[in-house]
């Protein structure tokens, strides 16, 4: 059984796409991938900051193998060093779109995208 769900807040999808190019040689080219356009969307969890685990279901969908084996909360400044050399300007990228959002919700202002 799935655990119940923690309500989360929609804000919006974020203004632009993070694409990245697949390097040559890698396991993602022999297999047959050449990139990925990332796509961001941002949300404000509303559930127990102190027991995320709970709230999120990392089974993976229709039967297939799970991508991610934890959840735990991070700073774009600890996240995007530990990120592969190839996709790390995505998610350079990323902090400086989502951090304003971030930033004017945490000061109260509505912070939308």
């Amino acid at each position: 059984a799935r655990p119940a769900r923690a309500p989360a807040q929609f804000i919006g999808e974020l203004p632009e796409t993070t694409p990245y190019d697949v390097p040559p040689g890698t396991w993602l080219e022999k297999a047959g991938y050449c990139g990925q356009e990332m796509h961001w969307s941002v949300f404000e969890y509303k559930g127990d900051v102190d027991d995320v685990d709970a709230s999120v279901d990392l089974s993976g969908l229709g039967g297939e193998k799970r991508e991610f084996e934890a959840v735990r909360w991070t700073t774009f400044d600890e996240l995007v060093p530990t990120m592969v050399g190839f996709k790390r300007p995505v998610y350079e990228r990323l902090a400086s779109l989502v951090e304003p959002v971030i930033a004017g919700r945490a000061a109260g202002r509505d912070g939308n995208v």
